[in-house]
């Protein structure tokens, strides 16, 4: 579809790499979790979020391109192969994808909702809150995990707002403590020319934290799922 042919008058776009290849654990993107494909996760909250006009998946796979369209989720071509390998970023992958859709443009048009499928558990009414704030005027919403760095390592801050070291190695930083923060890749969304800045969503809840790369990430979730310890619709 080329950007004159839209006629839906689309203002949010969610868009969801996934790459065939995974080093960590193989197939991960469409590897059964609960019965369901991992990336199914992603796609049926991203459908259900309101403000989200259309949801795309990027990928250079045809397994993964099968099971999206299964589930609901547009995948309008495979991505090349130079856009995929282990040591290409996903910006251009997002770039080629919402470029051939919308034409050179689309940043200026659109608010772009990035989700990663190895983050399932995320909620929908996230997904709203953040969306909206972008569409609302801010340049960006992120989610970031609150640490601290000091001399005893990196330190986590949890819900209820106590500091842990689950990193710590001794000498790696100065006496002082530095709040910080680190990115991640639950949702990110972006419309380049608003004018408002950066909307920060700190995210400590442990479940929706949790990226999965290797097989235990994944007898973690399904443990979580098996339990119904995470309310999507939350």
């Amino acid at each position: 579809m080329k950007s004159s042919e839209r006629t839906r008058g689309d203002r949010a776009v969610a868009i969801i790499p996934a790459r065939g290849n995974s080093k960590g654990l193989s197939g991960k993107n469409i590897r059964l979790l609960a019965g369901k494909p991992l990336i199914a996760y992603t796609i049926e909250a991203a459908l259900k979020a309101s403000g989200i006009d259309r949801v795309f998946v990027t990928t250079d796979s045809p397994e993964i391109a099968a099971v999206a369209q299964e589930f609901g989720a547009e995948v309008p071509f495979l991505r090349p192969k130079h856009l995929a390998t282990d040591t290409a970023t996903v910006g251009p992958a997002i770039d080629y994808t919402l470029k051939r859709i919308y034409g050179n443009a689309y940043d200026k048009e659109l608010a772009i909702v990035t989700l990663y499928p190895t983050s399932p558990f995320r909620s929908v009414r996230m997904i709203e809150d953040m969306t909206a704030r972008v569409l609302e005027g801010y340049t960006r919403a992120v989610t970031i995990h609150p640490v601290v760095a000091s001399k005893w390592g990196i330190g986590e801050i949890s819900g209820d707002g106590a500091l842990h070291f689950p990193l710590a190695e001794d000498h790696m930083f100065t006496e002082a403590p530095m709040a910080c923060s680190r990115p991640i890749g639950l949702i990110s969304v972006e419309k380049r020319e608003n004018p408002k800045g950066i909307y920060i969503r700190t995210v400590s809840n442990k479940i929706s934290l949790i990226d999965i790369d290797y097989l235990v990430d994944f007898r973690f979730a399904e443990y979580i799922l098996k339990h119904n310890l995470f309310d999507f619709d939350a």
